[in-house]
């Protein structure tokens, strides 16, 4: 009976190890016990801070209660509002004078003409064209029409 060919009737005991019951069974004590392990380690840790905790209350050097949000741009950020503010009301009230007087820009009413360095070439021209017309030299005088449409303008 002790030879190699012998019967193999392990697996059908109940206290057999490699059984699917018993391996479960192992599993699930397995992970009761690390659960308690872990439960006694946090309760252990939570002990641990809160007597430091106390004893660096009892020395006055516990950190102070948790802290609001520091904002270190809060003068920029006002300064930026107060800006924005000022471009704003300057805005509105161009605007509004605009409205009230339509023809007052810079300084300059509308009524008045261009200077001649602030006229376009086609508005050059067409004095030019003006002041050929009414001088009635019908042809050549380029030099001369020139000269009159800069003084015309």
């Amino acid at each position: 009976m002790g030879g190699h060919g012998g019967l193999n009737i392990t697996m059908q005991k109940s206290y057999a190890p490699y059984t699917r019951k018993n391996r479960e069974r192992v599993e699930r004590d397995e992970r009761e016990l690390a659960e308690t392990q872990a439960a006694a380690r946090a309760a252990e840790a939570a002990a641990a801070s809160a007597l430091r905790l106390e004893r660096l209350r009892a020395e006055g050097l516990a950190p102070p209660a948790p802290l609001e949000h520091v904002n270190f741009f809060a003068e920029e950020e006002a300064a930026l509002l107060t800006e924005h503010a000022d471009a704003e009301a300057r805005r509105r009230e161009k605007e509004q004078l605009r409205r009230l007087m339509p023809d007052c820009e810079l300084g300059r009413s509308a009524s008045e003409p261009q200077p001649w360095y602030l006229r376009t070439s086609s508005a050059a021209q067409s004095a030019a064209g003006a002041s050929q017309m009414a001088g009635g030299h019908g042809g050549g005088g380029g030099a001369a029409a020139a000269a009159a449409a800069v003084v015309a303008m």
